[in-house]
């Protein structure tokens, strides 16, 4: 199952995108490939903060956030 929830609040954006599969297993910090910063990359380029979280009942969870352009 794949959850994706948009909150806008106060000028800000956050969009959550959870899913129940198995997780994003090792830490963050020690993947070699480039999806994790391309996407973080792509994130600070256009003002915005991405979270990459493990779940604790399994899955993964990616948090984006920013300001609203206006």
């Amino acid at each position: 199952m794949i959850d994706i929830v948009f909150k806008r609040a106060s000028g800000f954006l956050n969009v959550q995108i959870a899913d129940d599969g198995c997780g994003v297993g090792e830490t963050l910090s020690q993947k070699k490939g480039m999806g994790f910063h391309t996407m973080k990359y792509r994130a600070k380029a256009i003002g915005a903060s991405l979270d990459i979280q493990k779940r604790t009942n399994g899955g993964t969870v990616v948090i984006l956030s920013g300001e609203v352009l206006r």
